[in-house]
């Protein structure tokens, strides 16, 4: 029950004494190995957080940090990942931390949790044991290695306390308004990716590493989700033009980009749009393609007619080698040739990875920090591949680490995404759900998908922004109904003609007439 607090005494100490403990123990391994500045740190980080949450407005700083969180992988990308303020806690995990011990303090106080009897709640809960059972047998044996891998299970917390913020009306706005900002300013990040990337990785530069050190695929993502969060949105900054401006710069950047994922994902979101009535967007990528094509004729205008050859030819052969599931295409373009050799890394290590959990731990999986890449290299004998992990399909991942149970529970999981997203667009058609809510299904879809041919759900620059996205697309059917102003019927017709006759009051006592 929402802001009830637990009247059990016995409940109230559980809630303090067993955080309090948890923390003790933990500050006493860390000073025990001589790390005694993390100690202090992370004993003053404890105390902060209990002042904020007893003194501050509720759930405004959560809301503050996984929207400065979505923000900075937005504009960032790699460069801003790699950020640990605190050594060696990156980021995304502290920015995780301290998002769960508020929210979860105040679940536990107030006994308000995200209800289990809504199916996707549920699957994400169930996935979420499922990867933590596993977790405690594999880091035994691989220890950071384990880590690294259930990273792409333990962000799934980012949903709870999505669910938890978006249910509640001011914190949504809080942070609609930090995914709308980190939309505008992508904007300016993908047209500088396109014309000069060197400018990103030379000028901002924090303790000798770039800060916006740009990962191709995941660039041209978060262009395909800013997409339908400017084109769903009425103004920005007040001004219809400049969301209009902004909006056909990200479909031109993705155009001329090379992340084919992305473009897919942007194309199945695309029907989203379609089944909510939404006809007026599909105009934009019509006058973006307008507005490349021009660009286009401009460049070519300038340059040889070889180059002229070769950039059509490039960009005929990177739409081909997205249905070139086979390998049998003849690629003559550079660029042709490094997609091709891109599908052909993809279907190896796929092989790869089934064969080997299926010879060995079909149900179950290898594991977290079980190392694929040996064999995969001896298959493959192109090069050194030292530090890869990902299969870039993160439907292998799941049956490489979790086998034939992780992989159902996280396929059933997408299949209610796609169901709840088309129900949400037919909602939207009949009035009954806002437009912007929309966007963080349409969002959530496009990662989803541009996750399925590539590494994007595995890290925090995808993995935090997909399950939060899918934390508030899921909690606004929890917001409270909208009151509705009552629309009387119309009058009839004849009810304007007729002639009313006033009745004038005749006194009691009066004499009638005739009477003497």
């Amino acid at each position: 029950m929402e802001g009830a607090v637990t009247s059990n005494p016995l409940g109230r100490l559980l809630v303090v004494l067993i955080p309090g403990l948890a923390l003790a123990i933990l500050l006493g391994m860390i000073i025990g190995e001589g790390n005694t500045t993390i100690g202090v740190l992370i004993l003053a980080l404890a105390i902060g957080l209990i002042v904020v949450m007893l003194l501050g407005r509720r759930g405004q700083l959560e809301a503050a940090v996984v929207g400065f969180l979505i923000f900075g992988y937005f504009v960032g990308n790699r460069g801003f990942a790699q950020l640990a303020p605190i050594q060696p806690i990156f980021v995304g995990e502290l920015g995780m931390v301290i998002v769960v011990a508020l929210l979860g303090m105040q679940a536990l106080l107030r006994r308000d949790f995200p209800p289990l009897k809504n199916p996707l709640v549920l699957l994400v809960s169930l996935f979420f044991a499922l990867g933590a059972a596993r977790f405690v047998f594999d880091f035994r044996t691989y220890r950071v290695d384990a880590v690294r891998d259930f990273a792409t299970v333990y962000y799934a917390a980012f949903f709870y306390a999505a669910y938890q913020l978006g249910k509640r009306e001011a914190t949504r706005r809080a942070l609609h308004k930090w995914i709308i900002a980190a939309v505008v300013a992508h904007c300016v990040i993908a047209v500088l990716f396109v014309l000069r990337p060197d400018i990103l990785s030379s000028y901002f530069v924090i303790r000798g590493a770039p800060l916006f050190i740009q990962k191709g695929d995941l660039t041209a993502t978060f262009s395909a989700v800013g997409v339908f969060f400017l084109a769903l949105h009425r103004r920005v900054l007040g001004l219809k033009w400049l969301r209009v401006a902004l909006l056909l710069l990200l479909i031109v950047a993705l155009g001329i980009g090379i992340a084919r994922a992305a473009t897919l994902g942007l194309i199945v979101a695309t029907g989203l749009v379609w089944l909510a009535g939404e006809r007026r967007f599909f105009a934009y990528p019509v006058i973006g393609a307008v507005v490349a094509a021009i660009l286009a004729l401009l460049v070519f205008a300038s340059g040889s007619s070889i180059n002229k050859v070769a950039a059509v030819a490039s960009f005929q052969e990177k739409m081909v080698s997205m249905v070139d599931f086979s390998g049998t295409y003849k690629y003559q373009t550079d660029l042709g040739a490094m997609k091709a050799d891109n599908n052909e890394f993809r279907r190896a290590f796929w092989k790869i990875m089934v064969d080997e959990t299926t010879t060995k731990n079909p149900l179950l999986g290898m594991g977290f920090g079980y190392n694929f890449l040996p064999r995969f290299e001896a298959y493959y004998n192109r090069g050194g591949w030292e530090g890869l992990r990902s299969p870039h399909n993160i439907f292998i991942t799941m049956y490489g680490r979790l086998g034939a149970v992780g992989v159902l529970l996280f396929g059933l999981l997408a299949g209610l995404i796609f169901r709840d997203a088309i129900r949400a667009a037919i909602q939207v058609r009949q009035g009954r759900l806002a437009r912007l809510d929309l966007a963080y299904w349409c969002g959530t879809v496009v990662f989803l998908v541009s996750g399925t041919f590539g590494v994007v759900l595995e890290g925090p620059m995808g993995g935090i922004p997909f399950w939060t996205f899918l934390g508030l697309a899921a909690s606004s059917a929890a917001l409270p109904p909208t009151a509705k102003t009552p629309v009387s019927a119309p009058r009839p017709a004849y009810a304007e003609r007729r002639v009313r006759v006033r009745r004038e009051n005749v006194p009691v006592l009066a004499a009638r007439p005739g009477r003497a």
